[in-house]
């Protein structure tokens, strides 16, 4: 193995073990590891940012932003159409309150 491999597969280790610890947001340890990714990248010269850019794959970062953003627009669409007299109410829902 090389030193780029040791390197590579150390930031991807620790991005996953940070994952799947769940002490910090996903989203900020994404960034983070590929950030980290490609900084170690231009340090050691893995390759260059202009590299780094066109490795970037902007359809699957769209189905990956189209899969996030759904789930919250359906759910703020179901409960804007569904009436307040309708929906059941959870026995751990406090009333009178604010």
């Amino acid at each position: 193995m090389t030193a780029e491999q040791v390197v590579a597969g150390l930031v991807f280790a620790v991005t996953f073990v940070m994952v799947l610890s769940d002490r910090v947001d996903r989203t900020i340890v994404a960034m983070s590891g590929a950030a980290e990714m490609v900084g170690m990248g231009t340090l050691m010269g893995f390759y260059s940012q202009e590299e780094a850019l066109q490795a970037i794959d902007f359809n699957t970062l769209g189905l990956l932003l189209g899969i996030m953003i759904w789930p919250f627009y359906w759910r703020r669409l179901v409960s804007s159409s569904t009436p307040p007299s309708s929906r059941a109410s959870s026995p751990t829902e406090v009333r009178g309150c604010c």
